[in-house]
């Protein structure tokens, strides 16, 4: 099975499957749970948020540290590679 990673750390235009979610009333009514789809859609730098499309419908911008407790693992039959263990 493919590692996980945080969301913070996903790749960009690459659709993850959410594992786990930290309980924060704002991601769930975000639509930010467990086992929904997810596509990062812009890595803003320097510590900025993460713009993410939720289940092909909403898009909404979650902040490094919420972020960084969002664990993803990429669906399968993602088009790119998360290139994480890439030499």
């Amino acid at each position: 099975m493919s590692s996980e990673i945080s969301l913070y750390k996903a790749k960009k235009d690459n659709i993850y499957n959410v594992v786990t979610v930290p309980d924060i009333e704002l991601l769930k009514s975000l639509g930010i749970r467990q086992d929904t789809r997810v596509q990062v859609i812009c890595q803003y730098p320097l510590g900025g948020p993460t713009l993410v499309r939720i289940e092909d419908s909403s898009t909404v911008a979650v902040g490094k540290d919420i972020a960084s407790l969002v664990t993803v693992v990429p669906e399968t039959g993602n088009a790119q590679d998360d290139g994480e263990d890439a030499a």
